[in-house]
């Protein structure tokens, strides 16, 4: 081991000479007070890791998830967690070894209960009645742990091939945990082993490849998940919630389609971009007859497969509709895919994209799908209900796209107000007087989230979220918060980022756009160009407001407005406008903050009754 260490340290170094693509960010920074970011574990050689996360892709998308297709459809999830629960009381000695090492005597009770419950009631462990019955918690330890307990920091970054993310601590600890496994000491029993991993593995590729399809940079995002998950505290976790606008906006993460097998129904259809040469790809749901037709419209950042265009095409397809989704203007897709998306935001322009997408969409499906469609409706989310209302304010113009319903869910009146809200919900965190006591409340809040994600802390959609008021605000900020430098990253370096794979380090750039609010977005790249062209300040401003088309918007009784009293994206007077314009084709809900609503029967069962003929 002596001998390799040189060679190892050789190629670190070696790792670490290799220059990004991307040359320092040129562009000023923004000044005054920037909320403190988690110290991620230090990752020097990105360009190795990100090849090493390539193969790992390749691996899952062709080896896998094919397999672990094949496995769910012969074995049935009951029995699949059966089988892992089986293996989870297997682990007995790493769990217990490791809490006895860090001295975490609750811990070791636990860990003692639970093997004794689930060995004898449980049948082997087959089932989980300690946690079912007996609410004993797991208290799940590993030897990377216990060495973080005793102060190894991690000092690198790695990413391993099937493994997924470690560090040269964990790495190390995965040696330790090896030989806490009853399983590898017989010949017999290591094939066994194998089975319960690849068992366990079939519960996240769905999972896994949701995260590498919505995201633009899923590395950065395993890292930043890595890096949480992995991060000891000493201080314990209060899971106690506050119900706000903020924290009733977070139940939005359970907008998914309620049937499973939905999303594997579905078609990818493909269109040429012409000014780049690249295709950029949508989402489709035929019925076995002919049928109308729904699009829908994304909110911001949000990509076609993710939860809530995936969500409003379930209710709209299982209304009898044809459906089709595409993602929004600031998800990654179609900005890095077409010169004309760079730097979205002005709404005249956005329009204009949006119709000569859907129009090209609509060219294809006819051409490929003769005589399935019937009328075409639209349906919007948040921002894709703001754009849906402004197609709708055009109906009039010359190349209108002309729907026989439109229908807009929680739709922002003013675009500028709106992210404006953003910029304070994850700003939020500044509210606390010392440096010290920020980065303690972001790090403690993501701890929560990585413990919730992790099932160390099981709620589901019908509690209250776990969150304090401030906590929510920083985690919906913080989400916009990256789908804005994931833009400005590919809005900037767009040309190289085609030309080049996709193992250039990107960290030290990253940094820096982080930095960026949405309203410096807006003034430091959408307001210069614009004004480029003739247009003034108070003319952008005029409009990016719905108000800039209120008596259009009168005059269209197509229209179908949903929205929440105390939608936080909405300034006061927005809905006594809304109201003045929409009348009765308007439906205001109590609370729910934005979005989070969508999830309860009532809401769904009301934006459903709207489909209707």
């Amino acid at each position: 081991m002596k001998k390799l260490l040189p060679l190892f340290s050789l190629a670190l170094v070696l790792l670490q000479s290799c220059t990004s693509q991307y040359s320092e960010w040129e562009k000023p920074l923004p000044e005054g007070e920037i909320v403190p970011g988690v110290e991620l574990v230090p990752d020097p050689i990105e360009r190795a890791n990100r090849m090493s996360f390539y193969v790992d892709d390749k691996l899952m998308n062709y080896l896998v998830e094919p397999a672990s297709d094949g496995y769910r459809y012969v074995v049935p999830k009951g029995a699949r967690t059966g089988i892992d629960n089986f293996f989870e009381n297997i682990l007995f000695p790493r769990n217990f070894l490791n809490n006895l090492f860090q001295a975490d005597w609750d811990g070791l009770g636990r860990t003692t209960d639970r093997f004794i419950l689930n060995t004898t009631v449980g049948i082997l462990g087959f089932r989980d009645v300690a946690a079912d019955h007996y609410n004993i918690k797991a208290a799940k330890q590993d030897t990377g742990q216990s060495f973080a307990k005793w102060g190894w920091e991690n000092n690198f970054y790695l990413y391993i091939p099937i493994l997924g993310p470690s560090s040269d601590r964990d790495l190390v600890g995965r040696v330790g945990d090896y030989f806490m496994n009853p399983l590898i000491y017989n010949d017999n029993t290591k094939i066994l082993n194998y089975f319960l991993i690849f068992n366990k593995a079939t519960f996240f590729t769905d999972a896994y490849r949701s995260l590498v399809e919505t995201n633009y940079d899923p590395y950065d995002l395993r890292r930043l998940i890595y890096t949480v998950t992995r991060r000891y505290s000493a201080d314990p976790l209060s899971f106690q919630g506050e119900d706000t606008s903020a924290t009733q906006t977070l139940r939005a993460v359970y907008l998914q389609p309620r049937e499973k097998d939905f999303e594997n129904w579905k078609v990818e259809g493909e269109l040429l971009v012409k000014s780049t040469g690249e295709t950029i790809k949508y989402n489709f749901w035929l019925q076995d007859k002919p049928a109308p037709l729904m699009y829908v419209i994304p909110g911001l950042g949000s990509h076609r497969s993710s939860g809530q265009p995936m969500f409003l095409a379930e209710m709209a397809y299982l209304k009898g509709y044809n459906v089709v989704t595409f993602s929004n203007l600031m998800n990654f897709e179609p900005i890095l895919k077409s010169k004309d998306a760079i730097f979205p935001g002005y709404t005249p322009n956005d329009i204009k994209n949006i119709k000569k997408f859907m129009g090209a969409i609509d060219a294809d499906l006819e051409k490929n799908h003769s005589g399935q469609f019937g009328d075409r409706s639209v349906m919007g989310i948040s921002l894709g209900a703001y754009y849906l209302l402004n197609l709708a304010a055009s109906e009039t113009e010359e190349d209108a796209l002309k729907f026989k319903k439109y229908i807009a869910i929680d739709a922002p009146v003013d675009l500028m107000y709106g992210l404006k809200q953003l910029d304070n919900s994850y700003n939020s965190p500044l509210s606390l007087e010392t440096e010290e006591e920020r980065e303690r409340f972001v790090l403690g809040t993501l701890t929560k989230v990585a413990a919730i994600l992790a099932n160390s802390e099981k709620i589901t959609h019908n509690q209250a979220m776990p969150f304090t008021d401030q906590e929510a605000k920083y985690l919906i900020g913080l989400s916009f918060r990256m789908t804005l430098r994931d833009m400005l990253f590919i809005s900037a370096y767009q040309e190289e980022i085609m030309a080049n794979n996709e193992s250039t380090p990107k960290e030290g750039i990253y940094k820096a756009l982080g930095q960026y609010s949405w309203e410096e977005y807006y003034k430091m790249f959408v307001m210069p160009k614009l004004k480029e062209t003739g247009l003034t300040e108070e003319q952008i401003a005029k409009d990016v407001s719905l108000r800039s088309v209120s008596k259009a918007l009168k005059e269209n009784d197509k229209i179908r407005v949903f929205t929440n009293q105390n939608d936080f994206l909405n300034e006061e007077g927005s809905i006594a406008w809304m109201k003045s314009t929409f009348g009765d084709r308007l439906t205001v809900f109590p609370d729910g903050g934005h979005l989070g609503n969508l999830i309860q029967d009532k809401v769904r069962s009301e934006i459903i009754e709207s489909l209707e003929d």
